[in-house]
């Protein structure tokens, strides 16, 4: 067996060397997304898996030795958690004391539609406010129609970019004051504003969806649209959304920046979904103003490829 470990077969040391080089260039590379850099946002989501993934690298180069390798080994691991670490300060919300708002935001993917599935999801997470981001385009009047929901905004154009903001009724002391759709010229993701008043507090919500970095126009309407949101964002009040952009990302960093907190606990794993809790969080529940937050919970939604995020939003007492 220790024969094996210092000595594997040509083949599988070949494999694993290319391996390690991977993993070495992955996290580099992530180090672009200081730059603006397109593949910098595809890379440093992964950033911190691939750190891990190097570790045991490290360990049999050191234990075989092999110090120039450990050495280079030792900056991937540094390189790969690096981004993150600006996380480990964020500004985080107070947890609530009181009454709550349970906000909810579900990507719940517009293809195939299983509505009465999304549905039972949807309810079984028992969220106040709702943001579905890329639903099938029937699912928002479908909620409505059970007369447990309202729409209060909505842009469906059958694709990816579908959106909706929904409450549920009877919630007390929630009235709705104004709700729309936020068209900007420059992206064809369109934010839904609103503007609640619970417990004699107004509180501005915005439920968005930054196209993914796939593609250097999408990265473009991004890197404008992201810091929009936080400068359109009004205290007290809640931005939630698939904001495709993890905490490692700088466009998550500017958003904390401009006064938004994260809530109590870890960011949960979302996408994709089948990793359960090892998935990168891109669902975001973010708070500006005198509100607190409760730990983001993540829930499961049939057939998408996200996990939910619901948080308890609440007031802070008044001196």
């Amino acid at each position: 067996m220790v024969l094996e470990v210092l000595h594997p077969p040509r083949r599988l040391v070949r494999a694993l060397r290319w391996g390690w080089w991977g993993l070495l260039a992955w996290v580099a590379l992530a180090w672009t997304v200081y730059l603006d850099g397109l593949v910098g946002e595809l890379t440093v989501s992964w950033s911190a898996h691939a750190a891990v993934a190097l570790a045991p690298y490290l360990l049999w180069q050191l234990r075989t030795r092999r110090w120039r390798a450990a050495a280079l080994s030792g900056v991937g691991v540094a390189l790969g958690l690096l981004p993150w670490a600006p996380q480990l300060g964020d500004p985080r919300a107070p947890a609530p004391e009181g009454p709550t708002l349970r906000f909810m935001v579900a990507n719940t993917f517009y293809a195939p539609p299983r509505l009465e599935a999304l549905t039972a999801d949807l309810e079984g997470a028992a969220p106040d406010v709702l943001a579905l981001v890329e639903p099938p385009a029937t699912l928002p009047e479908h909620l409505a129609g059970t007369g447990r929901w309202r729409v209060l905004a909505a842009h469906v154009p059958g694709n990816k970019n579908n959106i909706a903001l929904l409450v549920r009724e009877g919630v007390p002391g929630l009235e709705v004051l104004t709700a729309t759709a936020a068209v900007r010229a420059y992206t064809p993701s369109v934010p839904l504003e609103a503007e609640l008043s619970w417990r004699g507090q107004r509180i501005h919500v915005i439920a968005a969806h930054p196209p993914a970095p796939t593609e250097p126009s999408q990265h473009t309407e991004r890197l404008r649209m992201v810091p929009d949101l936080a400068a359109s964002l009004r205290a007290p009040g809640v931005l939630l959304g698939d904001l495709n952009a993890t905490r490692a990302s700088p466009l998550c960093a500017h958003l904390m920046q401009s006064g938004l907190q994260r809530p109590q606990g870890d960011v949960p794993g979302t996408w994709p979904s089948i990793f359960g809790p090892l998935a990168v969080g891109i669902d975001h529940v973010l708070a500006k103003g005198d509100l607190s937050l409760g730990p983001a919970r993540a829930v499961w939604l049939t057939r998408s490829d996200h996990r939910g995020v619901v948080v308890e939003v609440g007031l802070r007492p008044r001196p």
